[in-house]
C-alpha cells in the first residue's frame, strides 16, 4: 500500500501542479483576452478615426475640386465675354474697312482726274486738281471724286487757296446757280 500512497501523493502533487498551471494558464488567458479586447477597442477607434479622416478628406478634396471648377468656369466665362467683345469690335472694323474699300474703288486710277460731278452754269468753271479732303487735320472731311473748286470767271473770290486747309467749320455755303460752294475755299459741296 505504501506504493499506492506514494503514487497517490505524487498524483496529488501533479494535480496541484496542474491546478497551478491551469490557474496560471487561466490567468494568462484572461490577460490575453483583456489585451485582445484593448486591441479591438484600439482598432475600432483607429478605424473610426480613419473613416472620419477619409470622409473629411473627401469633403476637402470635393470642396477644392469645386473651387477649382468654379475658378475654371469663371475664367472661361470671362474669356468668352472677352472673345465676344473682340468679335464685336472686329465686326465694327470690318464694316469700316468695307466702307473704306468702297471709297477706294470709287477713286480714280492714279494720274487721271475723274470727270466733274455736274455741269456748271456759264461764267463758272472748275479748277481741276486732286483734292484729298476738306478742312485741316483731325477735322478733315472726305471729298467725293469729281468734286473740285469752283472758279468764277475772271476772279478768285475764295479766302482759302486749298480745301485741305479750309477753316470753314460752320458748313455754310453759297449757291451759285444750281451749285452750292463753300464760302471759304469754293469747293463744290452740292
Amino acid at each position: 500500500m505504501t506504493a499506492t500512497l506514494d503514487q497517490f501523493n505524487e498524483l496529488d502533487e501533479m494535480i496541484i501542479a496542474d491546478a497551478d498551471v491551469s490557474a496560471s494558464l487561466h490567468q494568462d488567458a484572461e490577460t490575453i483576452a483583456g489585451r485582445l479586447a484593448g486591441y479591438r477597442a484600439d482598432i475600432a477607434e483607429l478605424t473610426d478615426t480613419r473613416r472620419r479622416a477619409l470622409r473629411n478628406g473627401r469633403r476637402a478634396v470635393t470642396a477644392r475640386a469645386q473651387e477649382r471648377n468654379a475658378a475654371i468656369v469663371a475664367s472661361a466665362d470671362y474669356r468668352l465675354r472677352e472673345l465676344a467683345d473682340l468679335v464685336a469690335e472686329g465686326e465694327k472694323y470690318l464694316a469700316l474697312y468695307r466702307e473704306w474699300a468702297d471709297e477706294l474703288e470709287a477713286l480714280p486710277v492714279a494720274g487721271e482726274l475723274p470727270a466733274p460731278v455736274q455741269e456748271l452754269p456759264s461764267g463758272l468753271s472748275y479748277r481741276r486738281e486732286r483734292i484729298t479732303g476738306h478742312g485741316p487735320g483731325d477735322r478733315r472731311e472726305f471729298v467725293a471724286p469729281g468734286r473740285y473748286v469752283v472758279l468764277v470767271e475772271g476772279e478768285s473770290p475764295w479766302a482759302t487757296e486749298r480745301p485741305e486747309v479750309c477753316l470753314n467749320t460752320t458748313g455754310g455755303g453759297v449757291w451759285l446757280g444750281e451749285v452750292l460752294v463753300c464760302l471759304s475755299c469754293g469747293l463744290d459741296c452740292t
